[in-house]
């Protein structure tokens, strides 16, 4: 019976991860294909910001949020963690996010649904929402890397490399590797070759000085 439970938590997860809200909501409410009007393709919150304004893009944001968040936190009261059918469960949101099953599996970079479920597992270990949430902040105000698809893809490495490293829970590593392989690759197979990569230390200081 708990298999089944933990099949159906990580169907759920994925069918809601599958759920592009920011190309649903860009299209409804703004007559906007995000995905075709602009140059990086993706069917996220950044662009439905950029195209469709604040209010819209918020919205996106707290629905791509809350599809990580919803299906791992409630399936806390279902079944057990300690199972790696579990660390599925965890990452099968953002799974479903990046192969979505209602858009021919074309689908994005999935940085929101994995701070959501992250969010849902800091119920049971913060560590992994913390290491995330510091290594952006790093590498958006200390190290700072163009064009910017490379911070996600240092990100994530890191992110994966130092969960495994100081997580002591097993299936939360599992999970948060699994989410950290995924997001990689996703940015990494997408980038543009032809762009070249620079990297500044505290561009701000840097901006200035320059003044």
């Amino acid at each position: 019976m708990i298999i089944f439970y933990y099949v159906v938590f990580i169907l759920l997860g994925y069918l809601s991860g599958s759920l592009l809200w920011s190309r649903i909501i860009a299209k409804v409410f703004c007559g906007h294909n995000i995905v075709e009007e602009n140059s990086d393709k993706n069917p996220g919150a950044a662009n439905v910001f950029k195209t469709c304004g604040v209010p819209a893009g918020i919205a996106a944001l707290v629905c791509d949020l809350l599809k990580g968040f919803l299906p791992v936190f409630i399936s806390f009261f279902f079944v057990p963690t300690s199972s790696f059918l579990f660390s599925l469960l965890v990452s099968s949101p953002v799974l479903g996010h990046i192969f979505p099953i209602f858009f021919r599996f074309r689908g994005g970079k999935a940085i929101a649904v994995s701070f959501g479920v992250l969010l849902a597992l800091s119920y049971m270990t913060p560590l992994p929402l913390i290491l995330l949430i510091v290594l952006y902040i790093f590498f958006s105000l200390i190290v700072v890397f163009k064009p910017h698809v490379w911070r996600s893809v240092v990100v994530y490495v890191l992110f994966g490399f130092l969960s495994a490293l100081f997580v002591d829970n097993i299936f939360a590593v599992a999970a948060c590797v699994i989410i950290a392989v995924a997001v990689f690759l996703r940015h990494y197979i997408t980038r543009d070759r032809n762009d070249s990569i620079t990297v500044t230390l505290f561009p701000r200081a840097s901006d200035n000085s320059k003044k």
